[in-house]
């Protein structure tokens, strides 16, 4: 956590504001441990946040148990959901080993991961992690809608070749005795095949109309169920698909005047424009301290 003054925003009836900066959640934190200054005190944590990040999200949930102790914590319980292992557990497993241990070293806790649940060609699917989720942080970014960037079209291009060479190392473990790694490459096939669909919804988004874009994406949807019945142990499609249709159906590119897209207090769907908002798993910005 960046060092700098803790600070408590102004209070405004009926406009809450999130804690969003570290200097806010020290403020709040601060302010709190003055009437709890000896107690047993742990960190409950949104980590889990979807499959399209999970490589930098290891890199986050690592810092941030290194300063537990330093904040005055015991300890940090997640948010408890369940199917937060597609394509990969690697941010649970991270979760768990630095909570054991926080000076054990990030490098080597992916390695080992990877190393255990994919066998031989671990260090292979450890790259296509993280860089596929650096191709798509070029490709797009939210600004209360998703945005594709500039760099998007030559960025969707790397994503589809290396999508096709990664598909050639999936093909290779495809018979992979080893029952644990097996299901890890089996996750791991349908993970590069939602991708490419996502690539091709995202050239749609580009160069096509709004109602072009609605019809791929219900093509896409479609393919996302298919993914669910397959890995709905591990993956959230409801909460991912939910994503999606905030900003591709209710968003800017739904059909309806803008004026009347608002928002649909049976369904939760937000209100347009929403507000600014950033995709990156930088701080996270709901956590809630509790003590014991």
């Amino acid at each position: 956590m960046p060092a700098g003054p803790a600070m408590v925003p102004a209070f405004v009836k009926n406009r809450p504001v999130a804690t969003t900066t570290p200097e806010h959640f020290r403020g709040f934190l601060q302010a709190w441990q003055k009437f709890f200054p000896t107690g047993d005190q742990l960190l409950f944590e949104y980590y889990n946040c979807g499959p399209l990040n999970q490589y930098d999200l290891a890199r986050v949930i690592h810092s941030d148990v290194a300063e537990l102790k330093r904040l005055g914590f015991n300890g940090l319980v997640n948010c408890q959901a369940q199917r937060v292992f597609f394509p990969t557990g690697l941010p649970c497993y991270v979760l768990g080993q630095s909570l054991w241990n926080s000076a054990q070293n990030l490098d080597a806790l992916r390695d080992d991961y990877f190393s255990a649940s994919f066998g031989q060609d671990g260090g292979a699917c450890k790259e296509f992690i993280k860089v596929s989720a650096e191709v798509l942080n070029r490709t797009a970014h939210l600004e209360g809608r998703l945005v594709l960037t500039p760099a998007a079209p030559a960025e969707l291009a790397k994503l589809t070749a290396m999508i096709t060479d990664f598909e050639r190392v999936i093909s290779r473990n495809s018979g992979e005795t080893n029952p644990c790694r097996s299901r890890s490459w089996f996750y791991m096939g349908w993970y590069a095949r939602m991708l490419r669909e996502l690539a091709g919804l995202y050239r749609v988004m580009l160069t096509g109309t709004p109602a072009e874009v609605q019809d791929t994406w219900q093509k896409t949807r479609a393919f996302l169920m298919t993914v669910e019945l397959h890995c709905q142990p591990v993956f959230d499609f409801w909460s991912f698909v939910g994503f999606f249709d905030r900003h591709v159906v209710h968003g800017y590119y739904s059909s309806a005047p803008q004026d009347v897209v608002q928002e649909d207090k049976d369904t939760g769907q937000p209100a347009h424009p929403p507000a600014k908002v950033s995709h990156r798993p930088n701080r996270t910005p709901r956590s809630r301290t509790k003590s014991r």
